[in-house]
């Protein structure tokens, strides 16, 4: 029974490692091209041209050349948005077009 028990609870600890690393590790900085608004949803951040109901309040702003780290990206049907981290520690979506990798 100690030997299931053992088993079982390493395979979940690589599960969770493997997880962990594959979700946070693949981060990058980026350099905003223009002002930009961070959303709650990478919905909220696809262009509101093609958004009925139209966007969420932003949650925080960008500056034109500030640097950020890009957590997570994800693909929509006609949009890329990333999520973000900017120097003041807020985290939003973005349009990942929007940025320049460094």
């Amino acid at each position: 029974m100690k030997i299931v028990l053992a088993v079982l609870l390493g395979i979940a600890s690589i599960t969770l490692a493997s997880y962990l690393y594959l979700r946070f590790s693949s981060s990058w900085q980026a350099v905003a091209k223009e002002e930009l608004q961070m959303f709650d949803s990478e919905q909220d951040a696809a262009p509101a041209a093609s958004q009925k109901p139209p966007p969420g309040p932003p949650v925080g702003t960008i500056r034109k050349g500030e640097q950020v780290t890009v957590v997570w990206d994800t693909y929509g049907k006609d949009y890329w948005a990333c999520y973000v981290s900017n120097s003041a520690g807020q985290r939003g979506w973005v349009m990942c077009p929007e940025l320049q990798k460094t």
